[in-house]
This record gives structure tokens, C-alpha cells and sequence, in this order.
């Protein structure tokens, strides 16, 4: 399911327009994107958790040259899903 498709799906379930949808679920992934680039979890029952994560730099091989690199710390976002969505999915 893209975007659009969940626009069109929620404007059916709760009768409202589509262009009412599209702005409130832009505004959703804007609250969250800014709450994230705050360094804050972002907790959406029943779905999960957004977490901001800063990976620690590691060194890696390369594969083709066998040469060890550094890999520098990388920020990053991951999603732990909530018990109630991986019950409903189970």
C-alpha cells in the first residue's frame, strides 16, 4: 500500500475528504520527522515506536580488496513494532 492508497482507504473508514486526510497525514510524518531530528522516540500506539539512533563507528572489510575501513558514525531512524500490531499480524 502506497501513500495515496492509505489517503483513499482513511478517507473512506472516516468520511472525510481526501485533501482533509492528505494534509493531517503529511502533518503526522512532519511532527514525527522534526521529533526525531530532535533526538526524541516517537510513540504511536498501537503501531510502535520510531527511535533515533546514533550508530557507533565500527571498522568493516571491504570485500574486494580485503582492506579494513572505518565506517563513520551514522545517525538513523528504526521502528519497533508495538505487542498489539505483531499480535494482529501473527
Amino acid at each position: 500500500m502506497n501513500k495515496s492508497e492509505l489517503v483513499a482507504e482513511i478517507a473512506v473508514r472516516t468520511g472525510m475528504k481526501h485533501k482533509q486526510v492528505w494534509q493531517a497525514l503529511n502533518s503526522l510524518c512532519e511532527v514525527v520527522a522534526e521529533r526525531l531530528q530532535a533526538g526524541e522516540d516517537v510513540w504511536l500506539p498501537p503501531l510502535g515506536k520510531f527511535r533515533y539512533v546514533v550508530r557507533a563507528p565500527r571498522h568493516v572489510r571491504h570485500p574486494h580488496t580485503g582492506e579494513i575501513m572505518e565506517v563513520p558514525e551514522k545517525a538513523t531512524v528504526t521502528f519497533l513494532p508495538s505487542r498489539t500490531l505483531k499480535g494482529r499480524v501473527n
